[in-house]
């Protein structure tokens, strides 16, 4: 009987509607009048990038002969989990549709929060959006501002801001409430997450930034407990995971060896595929085999000027 295998596909969100004001020169109004400006959410455009997404990925699996999704997993951040309720959406109306997946929230697939996370909005009145945002003049350590100076958000632990069950798509960003219907439709909302931000991560009153390794080592945990229970379960399956630019080129260095660079830029709904399968001499620690790595081009026709950053 030949061993189970398992694919993971990790792909980065859609384009956010964020980086869109701050390209038009809003950015700093943005963030002074969003609720969450931690979190924004997609662009109309990101949507279709979405939904392209899961278009793609049904094909493309059936190309190189893998098995269609069976399980979707998300960042709980608002762009990811817009992007896996639209990619999911299109992968039920071809792959799945009598058996309709459902999306499911992984704390351990979130955003990267360090610095440049904290900079790009938590800045009164400087912070534009901007990943790693430096006002102008002496660059200030950003554990030297005082509480007055700092979002209110920034002040309390991460992990209490990252609240995903009543956070819907914005009206601004969702012209025709599609993107909140699937949002209802699609996320589990009785799935327990399987791993969580541990530490107080946050910038008063003890300023505490999570460093790359432990950003690096939360998404293996994701990956790996998903990978060792669907071979402990014996099938073949695939598995998609959405989260974001750093933290999915993050995980290819950690799973790969190889520096970031071969990995190239994460562009919106870029998504690298990963085979996985057991290792003889160490059944914990399944082999994984990079089959493709950051594809992003069959999104040529719905790329923008703000592709890049995370």
């Amino acid at each position: 009987m030949s061993k189970p295998k398992v694919v993971v596909v990790v792909a980065r969100h859609g384009e956010r509607w964020d980086y869109l004001q701050r390209d038009a020169g809003k950015g700093k109004e943005w963030i002074e009048s969003a609720e969450r400006p931690w979190d924004p959410p997609l662009s109309p455009n990101g949507l279709k990038q979405a939904h392209r997404l899961g278009e793609h990925l049904g094909i493309k699996l059936q190309e190189l002969g893998l098995p269609p999704i069976s399980a979707v997993y998300t960042s709980p951040f608002l762009r990811c989990r817009q992007t896996a309720c639209h990619a999911t959406n299109a992968l039920n109306a071809k792959v799945h549709p009598r058996d309709h997946l459902k999306v499911r929230i992984e704390l351990g697939l979130t955003e990267s929060l360090n610095q440049s996370w904290y900079r790009s909005w938590a800045l009164l009145g400087l912070s534009d959006t901007t990943w790693g945002f430096v006002p102008p003049g002496p660059r200030k350590e950003l554990c030297d501002y005082e509480t007055h100076e700092l979002h209110p958000s920034s002040q309390v632990a991460a992990k209490t801001i990252l609240n995903w069950k009543d956070v819907m798509t914005p009206s601004f960003s969702d012209l025709d409430g599609a993107s909140n219907t699937l949002l209802l439709k699609l996320q589990d909302t009785e799935y327990e997450s399987s791993t969580a931000i541990e530490k107080e991560f946050g910038l008063k009153p003890k300023c505490l930034l999570e460093t790359q390794r432990e950003q690096e080592d939360r998404m293996y945990q994701v990956l790996t407990a998903k990978v060792a229970s669907c071979i402990e379960e014996g099938d073949n399956r695939t598995l998609l995971m959405i989260s974001h630019g750093g933290p999915v080129t993050h995980l290819y260095t950690k799973l790969t060896g190889k520096n970031w660079h071969s990995h190239g830029e994460s562009k919106y709904c870029c998504y690298s595929i990963y085979q996985f399968d057991l290792n003889e001499s160490n059944h914990d620690m399944p082999t994984c085999e990079p089959l493709l790595i950051n594809e992003s081009k069959y999104l040529e026709d719905l790329w923008s000027d703000s592709t890049a950053n995370i």
